[in-house]
């Protein structure tokens, strides 16, 4: 069992939710991700949801944490941390795009808004010379939602068991799980689309953005 500890700012009646948005999430993280990832969830996991910088740490002792900073919009953020408790090595840009449209679904199935966050990244997908963070959200959000509409759910499953070793982190092998996909072409077309230009995209970002073999001879 999944124990939740909120801290001070999240004991807000508003926030009654958390605890049951955060174990449904975990549950439909792993049946979007793929059964295999719930091995890296022992049955005794204390998750604690602190104000911070939005990121999911782990600790010793199947301990997470998940800091949060969107009071207003505070669903939308913590459902794009879930799936990050799944690995927390990865910091991988299509990781960063799955975990924003894993959010959008699971919002949607709990009835919390993310209506505000699509218009946010709407409204930043063209860069503006400022807005850095904020297009690379957008971008990688509507490259894998995009993405995820040619693909099966067992194709999907196998995006996480790409993970490997990249440096400072890790990554997952794009080529390999590429390979993988009965609808390859299109996959890379949507790539192409949505990162070219990804220098200026990645500047100052601490992702990892891998680009597949076949573009890079293109």
């Amino acid at each position: 069992m999944v124990n939740v500890i909120l801290d001070s700012t999240f004991q807000d009646s508003k926030f009654k939710d958390i605890i049951e948005f955060i174990t449904k999430g975990l549950d439909l993280a792993i049946d979007f991700f793929g059964k295999d990832s719930s091995s890296v969830i022992p049955s005794q996991t204390t998750i604690y949801i602190k104000y911070g910088s939005p990121m999911c740490t782990k600790q010793d002792n199947n301990q997470y944490t998940i800091h949060l900073n969107n009071l207003y919009s505070v669903w939308a953020q913590l459902g794009h941390e879930i799936p990050h408790i799944l690995n927390t090595n990865l910091f991988d840009t299509y990781v960063e795009g799955f975990n924003t449209l894993f959010s959008e679904i699971l919002c949607k199935t709990l009835n919390k808004s993310f209506s505000e966050w699509e218009q946010y990244y709407k409204d930043n997908l063209v860069y503006k010379g400022n807005n850095v963070v904020d297009h690379f959200y957008a971008w990688t959000f509507f490259m894998m939602r995009e993405i995820n509409g040619l693909i099966a759910k067992e194709e999907r499953h196998l995006f996480l068991k790409c993970a490997v070793e990249g440096g400072y982190s890790q990554v997952i092998d794009i080529d390999k799980w590429i390979l993988n996909l009965e609808n390859r072409e299109k996959v890379l077309l949507i790539i192409k689309k949505y990162s070219d230009g990804y220098t200026y995209k990645m500047r100052d970002s601490y992702y990892q953005f891998i680009v597949p073999k076949e573009l890079k001879t293109q």
